[in-house]
């Protein structure tokens, strides 16, 4: 019949398309290793001296304090003249360690006290719980920290921080380029302490983050946005039981359900910062970023700023966030 040869022109034309067209235009189209840098990856041993964290499917490309203040210049050369760069970290002791990692990157000057046993925690020194600015002239970088323990429903610190941002960005004035945020920590321990289950508090966790994620969205619409999840701690050196690799897992879990949930939201969650937590668990206490996971975690942030400059990713590499030039693969 008619019916049947049209039914089956087409189940050949489809078997022939999905065969032969579509793995040919997945050669031509860009893979997004942006994506996989902050996705996945391992630990990967080059040689007997050294060891690497490996994104899967792209390589890492390591930036040396030069390399990462000469990126930022040119970003700054981009803008408008009187415009710095700006990097923001809104979260708690886990996210300040993250911004003083970055800033270490650029100044060389080390200030964590959680990652490194040679530093005190001077109070008058270091603002632990305060929202604090740094302007690095040389690099053309404002680096911000917002303290903020736990999430809201937008009236809290965090949903404040996000509002600030969104009003700079409707003033065209100080708009992030990037800004890393998480907490959950905090959520945890309240949590135990009010003698409430953790599966109570979790419900209330994801509603509140699905409360700010509109917020979210707005802000990634001119910012690239990642959610740092919490990372494994070592229960071992702790004394607050409610510190468990199943309770971060469960709370992480609560974020990744809440973004899958729409579909369009631009905020990236940094699964690959978990993995790396454990990969290496290097915590000095067994609940904050140990030094090799905080460098690598630094490595991945200004592959995620500077590699699609041209000049910061080495010719004919495999690195993640390539520069994109038209007609050929990424």
């Amino acid at each position: 019949m008619p019916w049947d040869r049209t039914v089956l022109t087409l189940t050949i034309g489809a078997i022939v398309y999905y065969v032969c067209v579509v793995p040919r235009m997945r050669t031509l189209l860009p893979i997004d290793t942006c994506e996989v840098l902050m996705k996945d990856g391992a630990l990967a041993q080059p040689s007997i001296e050294a060891t690497v964290w490996q994104p899967d499917g792209c390589d890492l490309q390591l930036y040396s304090q030069n390399d990462s203040k000469n990126c930022l210049r040119k970003m700054k050369s981009r803008k408008n003249r009187h415009q710095n760069v700006n990097v923001v970290f809104t979260g708690d002791s886990r996210i300040r360690q993250l911004r003083d990692a970055f800033l270490r990157q650029l100044s060389g000057i080390d200030r964590d006290w959680l990652a490194n046993r040679n530093i005190t925690c001077v109070p008058a020194k270091h603002y632990k719980h305060a929202d604090e600015e740094i302007l690095i002239k040389d690099s053309g970088v404002r680096v911000s920290f917002n303290w903020a323990g736990v999430l809201d429903n937008g009236t809290g610190e965090t949903g404040r921080s996000l509002e600030r941002m969104i009003r700079n960005m409707r003033r065209n004035d100080r708009v992030a380029d990037l800004l890393v945020l998480g907490n959950g920590v905090w959520t945890i321990r309240d949590c135990a302490r009010k003698n409430r289950s953790q599966a109570d508090c979790l419900i209330e966790y994801r509603t509140m983050f699905l409360s700010l994620l509109p917020k979210l969205n707005t802000i990634a619409r001119r910012t690239t946005v990642v959610w740092a999840p919490q990372i494994r701690v070592n229960q071992s050196r702790l004394s607050d039981r409610e510190f468990t690799n199943s309770n971060m897992r469960m709370y992480n879990e609560a974020i990744e359900s809440a973004l899958a949930s729409q579909a369009d939201s631009k905020v990236i969650y940094w699964n690959s910062l978990e993995r790396l937590s454990y990969e290496l668990d290097d915590s000095l206490d067994g609940l904050h970023f140990g030094p090799t996971a905080k460098y690598y975690a630094t490595q991945m942030l200004m592959n995620l700023l500077c590699n699609r400059l041209a000049s910061f990713t080495e010719s004919g590499s495999n690195s993640c966030c390539p520069m994109i030039r038209a007609g050929k693969r990424q």
